[in-house]
């Protein structure tokens, strides 16, 4: 059985681009748009050549004409010419003309594609006898400007007669064969005997003669003598010529002489198709010539029929990829074949083959309308394809995945959600991304690629959330950031108390008095965030509550409170939440060497804003870890150095800013996000992990303030075609995570 897959889900993308976007979607760039540049195809301009570059016509009786020369002018490059001028110029002009065919191959007024082809033909009819020069001017704009000089020897005829006629016309010959010889008279009319006689061909590579009784003697009064010539032609194309019987360099008499070479191509006859030819004269199904063609190369194109493919070429033609053939003519006949492959279709029936997992839906004759290959294989129920169905509504950017680039993070990356711009390197690269505006849950930034891989460190900003969503595998041996830093949150985290309805910032003091001051409580995630320290007069900041969902929509975590006093106004601000990031794959997603996905919390501040003073506040509290969400039929965690973290980040202590009073960011690493410390006032409460909870900020005595408290874990989610992943070699997943069966859709 052939069958010609198609790469991925290219037809689903085709679909996908045809519908308009939702009206919630901002579509920043165009897919196709974002091919790597080494993939684009620049075509060459227009650049016109000319064949031959100069022709001597040799020797033409005054008066008479010569035969026509062909030049041959063809656009070498790949955009259209300008219309193409030809123009004679030089010394003699006059003694040469332009001649128009008028069947189409003209080249004056032509404007010539790629490739393309015409004809400027030119003879020579001397006015004077001696040498006669000239040039013909070809040009296009654009396409430029070609010369070809012509040269040509005007004969003045004296006493002597042509008495056989003026031209021999040989017609059309194959070439390396030979016409029959024609006899050429020229009789004294003089009253005296001429000088001896010299005999020349103008070409004598394509013509040659015989029987020579003019040359090297003088020919009497009222006599006659004669010589016989032939065309034998080397080359396809007209050649014309002259012969020329002279008594000196401008007296004599001259034939003019025309042939055009000829070749055959003879076809084997093709099952399944037919080859034509341009110039016309092949058409070749039933019967295949042969077929004579008086121009070089000629271009044979094969047609498949309904239900077949092109095979490949043999014959003159062999090794030539694709279904055209450009043809030189060398020999008086050359063979082709061409062979056409029959597809295993059977009309008018949709049909998933299990073994394969190919999906082919076939015409009323015989012919594929739609082929693909199915990502999860054939469905059990129906005659579809089993795809992967994102979660959040990504189907739709899913389908254009293939058409979008192959990308790779190495070094440094930076990648902005809220404008789209990727730099690696510190050098930009167009990924197609979309943002979707969501009214209940954050936006979301949607990158579409046909693979990723992260090698380097790839940090992510921004305001929404993040979702790669990708035709091929996903490696990372690098780190994928997503995480919180300090008081500024990973995208789509959270930096107030509500995020989109739900109380999940930790509690703050918006309104604060001299002192003490209470810490502000850590982030809500999973759990509960820790409480602030309590102030030595006793006032308190509760955590975050248990942040609801946080994958379906996707959203980040959430931040630290913050606590302020005044006069003077200072603030020590909490951490900010860890980003959300969704990965979708159609086939694997892998982690592995030092591979880290990091959507930690960020450390709570210590008096971060504010005057000179010197008097401590309460510290803010931990942002808790963001949310992380991966999918694809399988997901390979592997290496003592894989990580996926949500850890929540520690709260500060009281203090004034001083290096150590800022709590730790969650990080990677497998101890909790420490609190900071200030001596003997009150410190931070340590961020959450896998299996532990955020701790409360340290109370403060007296009139001292107390510290902040640390942020919650995240969640992690993965879905599989199995449900579940078993991480190997060590491999660490510092999250409250969860596992789930991959969701399914059914396609076309």
């Amino acid at each position: 059985m052939r069958v010609s897959t198609l790469f991925s889900m290219s037809l689903l993308a085709l679909a996908a681009c045809s519908l308009p976007p939702p009206p919630d979607v901002e579509p920043d760039a165009d897919p196709r748009d974002a091919m790597p540049p080494d993939a684009m195809v620049i075509p060459d301009p227009a650049m016109l050549t000319v064949s031959p570059g100069s022709h001597d016509f040799t020797d033409v009786t005054v008066g008479a004409d010569s035969g026509v020369q062909p030049l041959l002018v063809r656009n070498t490059g790949d955009e259209a010419s300008g219309a193409v001028s030809v123009s004679l110029a030089g010394d003699h002009a006059g003694d040469f003309e332009i001649v128009l065919a008028g069947d189409g191959t003209d080249c004056a007024g032509a404007i010539l594609d790629g490739g393309e082809d015409c004809t400027a033909r030119v003879r020579f009819s001397p006015t004077a006898p001696g040498a006669r020069t000239a040039q013909v001017e070809i040009a296009g704009e654009p396409g430029g400007t070609l010369t070809v000089d012509l040269m040509g020897n005007g004969l003045t005829p004296g006493d002597l007669v042509v008495t056989s006629g003026d031209t021999v016309a040989f017609g059309n010959e194959l070439i390396t064969m030979a016409t029959d010889y024609e006899t050429v008279t020229v009789q004294n009319t003089g009253d005296t005997a001429t000088a001896a006689l010299t005999v020349q061909l103008g070409d004598a590579t394509s013509y040659s003669k015989t029987n020579d009784t003019c040359h090297g003697a003088p020919l009497g009064a009222g006599q006659s003598c004669s010589v016989q010539v032939r065309f034998n032609p080397t080359a396809v194309g007209a050649t014309p010529s002259t012969l020329s019987i002279r008594e000196s360099a401008e007296v004599g008499v001259a034939v003019t002489l025309t042939g055009t070479g000829a070749a055959q191509v003879q076809m084997t006859a093709p099952t399944g198709g037919t080859v034509t030819s341009t110039p016309s004269g092949l058409a070749c199904g039933p019967t295949c010539g042969p077929v004579t063609f008086t121009q070089s190369p000629i271009t044979l194109t094969a047609n498949a029929a309904l239900g077949y493919d092109f095979g490949a070429w043999g014959g003159g033609c062999a090794g030539t990829i694709g279904d055209t053939c450009s043809l030189a003519l060398t020999a008086p006949t050359t063979t082709v074949s061409a062979t056409f492959d029959q597809l295993d279709c059977v009309p008018n029936v949709i049909e998933c083959n299990d073994a394969m997992g190919v999906y082919t839906d076939c015409g009323p004759t015989g012919e594929v309308e739609v082929q693909m290959t199915c990502p999860l294989g054939c469905s059990t129920t129906s005659e579809q394809c089993v795809d992967v169905n994102p979660s959040n509504g990504l189907a739709m950017y899913l389908d254009m995945a293939a058409g979008g680039p192959d990308v790779v993070f190495t070094g440094s990356s930076t990648i902005n959600t809220t404008t789209g711009v990727v730099l690696i390197g510190g050098e930009s690269l167009s990924v197609p991304s979309f943002l979707i505006d969501n009214a209940s849950s954050p936006d979301v930034r949607v990158f579409v690629l046909a693979s990723m891989s992260v090698t380097g460190t790839a940090k992510v900003t921004g305001d929404p959330v993040v979702a790669f969503v990708v035709d091929g595998d996903v490696s990372i041996s690098g780190t994928l950031d997503v995480s919180a830093d300090g008081y500024t949150p990973g995208p789509g985290g959270n930096s107030g108390t509500s995020d989109f309805g739900q109380v999940c910032g930790g509690g703050s003091r918006s309104v604060g008095s001299s002192n003490p001051s209470p810490g502000a409580g850590g982030g809500g995630g999973s759990n509960s965030g820790g409480a602030g320290g309590l102030a030595g007069d006793g006032t308190s900041l509760p955590g975050g509550y248990i942040r609801a969902g946080g994958l379906t929509p996707l959203t980040g975590g959430c931040s630290g409170g913050f606590t302020v006093e005044d006069p003077p106004t200072r603030v020590s601000s909490g951490g900010g939440g860890g980003g959300g990031l969704q990965i979708v794959s159609r086939t694997r997603i892998t982690l592995q060497g030092a591979g880290k996905i990091d959507a930690s919390g960020g450390g709570g501040r210590s008096k971060d804003i504010g005057g000179s003073s010197t008097s401590p506040i309460g510290g803010g509290g931990g942002g808790s870890g963001g949310n992380v969400l991966l999918e694809a039929p399988q997901i390979v965690l592997d290496g003592s150095g894989v990580v996926i973290s949500t850890k929540g980040g520690g709260g500060a202590a009281a203090g004034i800013g001083s290096a150590g009073h800022e709590g730790q960011d969650g990080g990677t690493g497998s101890a909790v996000a420490a609190g900071g410390t200030n001596g003997s006032l009150a410190a931070g409460g340590a961020g959450g992990t896998l299996g532990t909870s955020p701790q409360k900020g340290a109370d403060g005595t007296g009139t001292n303030d107390g510290g902040g408290g640390g942020g919650s874990v995240g969640r992690a989610r993965f879905l599989t075609t199995a449900g579940t992943i078993a991480p190997q070699n060590g491999a660490a997943i510092r999250s409250a995570s969860s596992n789930a069966v991959l969701g399914t859709r059914l396609v076309p």
